[in-house]
């Protein structure tokens, strides 16, 4: 034993040399350090020592099948779960198609079940389709939040090249008729959500009110205490419900051939909070808004801050018009 020690030592000594003087790639250092636990056995048997050695053979072989079948049952699982959620899918589309068709007899309505990233698909096949507009729910199975959008409808309502009506369930109105609240700018996006209403058949006759927000600034007089001009406010105020009623006037006409009856209603102050205020106050079923005010009309199918804040606060349905 001594000896075997000895020899181990000076083999140990005789690697490192080797790595420090000659090359660092010496395999004689791990020989001597393998070969110490191998003291432990000096007084096992040779049948002992078969079986070990088998037992150090066999056991690492079952390892290596036991772990690869259970990486590949882990591959197979989320497979055959996607193939389960797709089928859930499928009858879901279908029961959804029987709904839509109970309502509407004479459309023609196609379904299609995928796997993949929802917001994306949507977008694609809506690119490829065309659409008039985009129906979404306001938020997924997974959110248990009250108001604002998902992250699908957020990112539809954002990317689409159509209108998207953000969908909302409400609890039973005292009131029987639909109210349709219409945000309008004279923009050509405000004008597009008027000419959608008018366009659309609707069961029985809606109330509709024509909701227009003027600029609430006011000049002021400087000096050690800033105050409006007097007199001015009360004149711009007036001036600018007058040019309002003006602009709103071809809307109102647009609706009434239609059929519809409307109401103009003009506030002073930030267009996102009044309509916001104005749907909740009211009751509203559903508002119309077009995707860009008159102040943000360079790009034609981005989405305005007025728009966006809406479709997010707001507790009824939004439909977010984009000019086709």
């Amino acid at each position: 034993m001594l000896v075997y020690t000895k020899c181990q030592q000076n083999l140990g000594l005789f690697g490192i040399a080797h790595i420090v003087f000659l090359w660092e790639g010496d395999i004689l250092l791990l020989y001597s350090l393998v070969g110490f636990p191998l003291l432990l056995f000096r007084r096992t048997t040779p049948r002992n020592l078969v079986r070990l050695i088998l037992a150090l053979l066999i056991v690492p072989s079952i390892l290596v099948v036991i772990v690869f079948s259970v990486i590949e049952t882990a591959r197979v699982v989320p497979a055959y779960s996607a193939q389960i959620n797709l089928a859930e899918a499928e009858v879901i589309a279908r029961q959804a198609q029987e709904e839509l068709l109970e309502y509407f007899p004479d459309w023609t309505i196609k379904t299609e079940a995928v796997s993949g990233s929802p917001a994306s698909l949507i977008l694609s096949r809506a690119f490829e389709f065309k659409p008039d507009f985009v129906v979404v729910g306001a938020q997924g199975l997974s959110s248990d939040r009250q108001i604002g959008l998902g992250s699908v409808s957020q990112k539809i309502l954002t990317e689409a090249k159509c209108s998207v009506r953000i969908a909302r369930v409400k609890p039973d109105a005292a009131h029987s008729r639909l109210k349709i609240m219409i945000g309008f700018d004279d923009s050509p996006g405000s004008m597009a959500a008027v000419k959608t209403v008018a366009a659309r058949q609707w069961r029985g006759k809606p109330e509709i009110r024509l909701v227009t927000v003027t600029d609430p600034f006011f000049p002021l007089i400087p000096g050690r205490v800033l105050r409006p001009i007097p007199g001015l406010s009360e004149g711009k105020m007036k001036g600018e419900q007058k040019w309002a009623k003006m602009l709103a006037a071809k809307a109102l006409k647009m609706l009434h051939n239609a059929g519809l009856s409307a109401t103009l209603d003009i506030y002073d102050g930030n267009p996102r909070m009044i309509l916001i205020q104005e749907a909740e106050k009211w009751e509203a079923d559903l508002i119309f808004i077009g995707a860009n005010s008159i102040q943000s009309q360079s790009r034609q199918y981005s989405l305005g801050c007025v728009a966006s804040a809406i479709a997010s606060r707001v507790s009824c349905s939004v439909e977010v018009v984009r000019q086709n």
